[in-house]
This record gives structure tokens, sequence and C-alpha cells, in this order.
């Protein structure tokens, strides 16, 4: 892993025992030590792949996107359906206690500047997801973050 280790170490660490979040897992860092089939829910905390990081002047460090993946249940929004509703309202609490912990330490224990950009402190949204090869109904945050430089990117 790169430089964020320490700040993917700490949002596990923070999430780890919320409510609704069962087992939190670093990816790909931890990838290969997981279960097979795991055990909803669970979540998984990443660098978001695929996106440009910056070197920021203005806060003395980089900018990245800190990801944060809520997997709750087998299936997708297929509305309305039983299975789907009851998905939903486990979702609902994992999510509000994501963003409980994401507004009460902006440092992300003292491993970065700040959580957020400008007026924005993350995004979330309520979605389908891959994980493997099955579609997972769950949650998504979105999570700006300024680090300052300790060497590489």
């Amino acid at each position: 892993m790169g430089n964020n280790t320490a700040v993917l170490e700490a949002v596990k660490t923070m999430l780890t025992g919320g409510a609704g979040l069962g087992d939190v897992y670093i990816y790909p860092d931890d990838y290969t030590a997981m279960p097979t089939r795991l055990k909803f829910p669970f979540t998984v905390v990443e660098e978001l792949p695929a996106t440009t990081n910056t070197a920021a002047a203005s806060v003395g460090g980089n900018r990245w996107t800190l990801v944060i993946y809520g997997m709750i249940a087998d299936g997708t929004l297929k509305m309305p359906s039983r299975p789907e509703a009851t998905a939903r309202a486990a979702i609902f609490e994992a999510r509000d206690t994501v963003a409980g912990i994401l507004r009460a330490d902006r440092t992300l224990g003292g491993t970065v500047l700040m959580t957020g950009d400008g007026d924005t402190l993350f995004t979330h949204s309520i979605t389908a997801l891959q994980w493997d090869q099955d579609t997972v109904l769950g949650f998504r945050f979105l999570i700006p973050v300024s680090q300052p430089v300790t060497g590489g990117c």
C-alpha cells in the first residue's frame, strides 16, 4: 500500500464495531486474507481507484478520495420487494453510523489535515455494488481527504 496506509488503518479502526457495519476490511491489502464467502454485513475501505489525486499547495499536501463501501445484503435494487425493503432499513442504520463517525472526527484520528472539500464533508449513495461476482445492496461514501506530504505521492 502507498502513503495512505495510516489513513486507511485509522478509518478501519474507527469503523470496527460500528452498528450495522460488520467486519471491516482494507482493499486491496486485506483481500487475500478475506473469507471466500463473506458474511453480511461487511465494510470495505480503500483509496478511490481510477481518479486523479492532487498535490495541493493550499493545504501543503495531497488531496485524494477515500471510499467506504457498506456491503449489507445480497441482491439488487428491485422495488417493491420485501428483501429490498428489509435490506434498505439495514443500509440506513449502517449509513448513519458511518456518517456519525466521519462527522465526529474530521482528522481521521489525526492522520489527515481534514476531510471534506469546502462545504462538502462527504457524498454518499445507496446503490447496488459489485463484489467479486456478486451483486450486493449497500452504500458508498466518497470522502475528500487533505493529507500532509510525508514523502512520495
